[in-house]
């Protein structure tokens, strides 16, 4: 009887739409580079990559994965972007919210986010590859 009462309160945070996912040579999941990433909660919707929809200002690299992370204050998405072959940062972090679909690291002036920042915008380590 607990548990049912625990699952009718457990509410949806978000949905979460992939395109252009891809296994790379190693057989890891990952995002294409003219992949996207949709978010949806509430009334909001966070867009990653090309598309009519985008509003979030970030395109994705040669190679990116999405993971969910617990944190004390509840689950993060870490978006990693790796980049393998352009004048870019070799590896980028996005920490997005999914309760309110809005990206809670702060990027520098070059705006990139590296691991410090996205565990300074989590409160713990970031998934490693």
């Amino acid at each position: 009887m607990a548990s049912q009462a625990k699952a009718s309160m457990e509410r949806r945070v978000a949905s979460l739409r992939i395109t252009g996912a891809l296994r790379d040579t190693a057989g890891q999941h990952t995002i294409g580079p003219v992949g996207a990433i949709a978010l949806h909660s509430g009334s909001r919707t966070l867009t990653v990559g090309p598309g009519p929809e985008e509003n979030a200002g970030i395109f994705l690299q040669d190679r990116n994965t999405l993971d969910c992370v617990e944190t004390s204050s509840g689950p993060k998405l870490v978006l990693t972007l790796y980049c393998d072959r352009r004048a870019c940062a070799p590896v980028d972090y996005r920490v997005i919210d999914p309760s309110n679909a809005q990206i809670i690291s702060r990027q520098d002036t070059f705006d990139e986010c590296d691991a410090m920042c996205a565990e300074s915008a989590l409160g713990t380590s970031v998934p490693r590859e």
